[in-house]
């Protein structure tokens, strides 16, 4: 794979969106915050895809019960799909016997999101990108997104998504419905027009796809989208460390830096391991893939 150039991105109004839910949002802020991709000087907007389920308003529950006001500010909605999230005041989980008990504060995302927690990055707080169901969903999110980046004067837009599972093309555009989350979003960002870059951080994480299967998906996007380069994640590793302790061993940032902490030359093959239950699944993934990032520009028509 050819290695990409430094400072890809140009010192623009830039929209960052973690494209999949989860924790797409935490990749969006450590390219934020990189100096090495070459967003430094720019004014970032920074959001992520939610789905349908997403509980947007309601009282604090559970572990966030411990914030002091037990208060959770109202988002504000840009439109039907495209809602802003105002901050929470609120702390990690305390260490028992030196650890997080991720058992006891597992519901820890119902209300508020994890979203409206995290440290702010970028010129406003975050947004949500919401409820993308069928094709009418997708043309409104088009109009309302469109529209918030010509008030901003956006430039660029950046998707990260972890794992990217965003590669996998839609089959059957009457089904559009039933696709997934990432490859939605990629819909509505191909018909905002706008140069737009697809930033894979640690592909094959997600532990859905084997090596191969990962690496046809790669092959079969670039034969329409173009193929910008592999980056290594070592710039990321500040943000990675501090906003890691928010997430659960299984999740993409703990798992780079458990391959960070095995392999650290990068060599060598390892075992992902994902989910619970029905949902349990694993995948043997290089350990270069795990440490890089892979980035593309997407030909809009």
């Amino acid at each position: 794979m050819t290695q990409l150039k430094k400072n890809v991105f140009v010192s623009v109004n830039t929209l960052v969106l973690g494209a999949g839910g989860g924790a797409d949002i935490m990749s969006a802020i450590a390219i934020i915050e990189s100096e090495w991709l070459g967003l430094k000087a720019s004014q970032c907007f920074a959001g992520v895809a939610k789905s349908r389920r997403t509980n947007i308003a309601g009282t604090l529950s559970g572990f966030f019960k411990s914030n002091p006001e037990r208060s959770r500010p109202a988002a504000t909605r840009l439109g039907t799909h495209l809602i802003q999230m105002n901050k929470i005041p609120c702390s990690l989980p305390q260490l028992e016997n030196g650890a997080i008990n991720w058992k006891k504060v597992n519901q820890r995302w119902k209300a508020p999101l994890m979203e409206e927690c995290l440290p702010r990055v970028g010129a406003e707080p975050f947004f949500m990108l919401h409820a993308l169901t069928g094709q009418e969903s997708i043309e409104q999110a088009t109009l309302e997104l469109r529209q918030f980046c010509t008030e901003r004067n956006i430039e660029q837009i950046i998707a990260v998504d972890n794992g990217g599972d965003i590669l996998k093309p839609i089959e059957n555009m009457a089904e559009i419905e039933s696709a997934g989350r990432d490859q939605k979003v990629l819909e509505v960002l191909k018909a905002i027009a706008l140069p737009t870059f697809v930033v894979v951080v640690a592909p094959g994480s997600d532990g859905d796809f084997t090596q191969v299967e990962m690496a046809q998906l790669r092959n079969q996007f670039v034969e329409t989208h173009q193929d910008l380069g592999v980056f290594s994640l070592n710039p990321f590793r500040p943000t990675f460390t501090r906003l890691s302790k928010w997430m659960g061993s299984q999740r993409t940032f703990n798992i780079v830096n458990q391959s960070w902490k095995k392999a650290p030359n990068g060599e060598g093959i390892m075992t992902v391991h994902r989910g619970k239950g029905k949902y349990k699944r694993q995948q043997n993934i290089p350990h270069k893939w795990i440490q890089s990032g892979w980035v593309f520009q997407l030909k809009i028509e």
